[in-house]
């Protein structure tokens, strides 16, 4: 009986051991499943999100429009021929001057202009806003050169504004000697250029309204039908969140795009220069810009500092930020922001509601930006009496130290 028991209480623990070996094998396999398939997918899906993408063009700038950040960028500084991205800054000067509700009459010189045309007649009434309707969204070379006309008098006139605007935003890689993109005169950019006056552009209301539509009826005077512009930017309806903003090609320039989107108040201005693959590159830039860096608050608005005052009745005083500051940022480079206040001493006076001091970010010693700091109170300058006493006080308290490090005793002399 006792042999029995000993034989099947052994045999019981055989298969307890056998159990235990295979569950052991099963999960040695898993183990080996885990660490040599999945974290190599899941680290070259994390590498397709953050590499920036191969891309065709030639010149390529990726801008953030808020900061002026440069999120990717290929021969961003190149000069090369830009085709009808020329007409950003037509229709930037153009907005910047004239009333663009004003109805005009469409002049001889503006009828029959070369290349792409809504076809103007001599004479014919239609509004500023309308003009720039068909030069931005069908690339009216005609509509351009009216604009050109109607708003400076000249065509020469004009582009001497034009090349002003580029010169006042220190665009250094711009000429521009037509108002239409035209070759005539060899007038070049950059896409790095391009994306600086696209994104300056990009503040104006009107200037946004008319690159993100999509499609316009306008008047075509003496005709028993109107105009319908259909806007030739494809990214409008291919991208979420693409709200501009011009296409371009000559054979010289190849084929140019300018696209603008915006996610949650992060807009990206993204130019491709001379690039046969243009949208799907502008696609796959946009996602990087997107994937990679996100628009982060460095300091909010009416977040309070405390500041040191000299010659006051109180020694410090509460400035708040007037606004918040953003900035697009990768992973991990929030923890190396520094900042700076100057300066860091304010002197007395001071107004409450008054900016007395500016709040710099840095990162690696890059200057990120700025934001105004606003007195939160009134700091009375001291009577000049109790500027006298402190002067003497501060006068004596020196004098003191000064004997006191001479004294022999101190020294070791005694």
């Amino acid at each position: 009986m006792t042999c029995n028991r000993a034989y099947a209480e052994g045999k019981s623990r055989k298969k307890t051991w056998e159990r235990s070996k295979n569950t052991g094998w099963l999960l040695l396999l898993f183990f080996l499943v885990a660490v040599t398939i999945w974290p190599a997918d899941l680290c070259e899906v994390h590498a397709q999100q953050l590499a920036p993408p191969t891309v065709s063009a030639r010149a390529v700038c990726l801008l953030d429009a808020e900061s002026g950040r440069v999120l990717y960028s290929k021969a961003a500084h190149e000069r090369l021929p830009i085709a009808s991205l020329t007409k950003i800054v037509t229709a930037t000067v153009a907005l910047e001057k004239d009333h663009v509700d004003r109805e005009v009459s469409i002049p001889d010189a503006a009828v029959g202009v070369e290349g792409s045309s809504i076809y103007l007649q001599a004479h014919e009434h239609m509004t500023l806003r309308q003009l720039l309707y068909g030069m931005m969204l069908r690339s009216g070379n005609d509509a351009a050169t009216a604009v050109a006309l109607l708003t400076s008098g000249s065509v020469e006139g004009f582009v001497r504004e034009m090349n002003d605007l580029a010169t006042r935003l220190q665009l250094q890689d711009s000429h521009f000697t037509n108002p239409a993109g035209l070759d005539t005169g060899a007038p070049y950019s950059s896409a790095y250029d391009l994306a600086k006056i696209a994104a300056y552009a990009s503040r104006l209301s009107d200037f946004r309204e008319i690159v993100s539509t999509k499609a316009i009826t306008i008047p075509w005077e003496g005709k028993s039908w109107q105009r319908r512009l259909i806007n030739e930017n494809k990214m409008l309806r291919l991208y979420p969140g693409a709200d501009g903003i011009k296409t371009g090609y000559t054979r010289k320039a190849g084929r140019c795009l300018a696209t603008s989107a915006s996610r949650d108040g992060f807009r990206i201005i993204c130019v491709v220069l001379n690039d046969p693959n243009d949208w799907e590159d502008t696609r796959h830039l946009l996602d990087y810009g997107y994937a990679t860096f996100t628009r982060t608050p460095l300091v909010q608005q009416g977040i309070p500092f405390s500041l040191k005052v000299a010659n006051g009745k109180v020694n410090q005083v509460q400035a708040i930020a007037s606004e918040t500051l953003y900035y697009p940022l990768k992973e991990g480079e929030r923890e190396r922001v520094r900042w700076q206040i100057a300066p860091d001493i304010l002197q007395a006076p001071v107004s409450k509601g008054t900016s007395c001091a500016d709040l710099f970010a840095k990162l690696d010693g890059q200057s990120l930006g700025h934001v105004s700091m606003i007195c939160a109170q009134d700091v009375p300058k001291r009577p000049w009496w109790q500027r006298l006493r402190n002067s003497l006080a501060s006068w004596s308290q020196a004098a003191d130290q000064l004997s006191f490090q001479r004294s022999p005793a101190i020294r070791g002399w005694g």
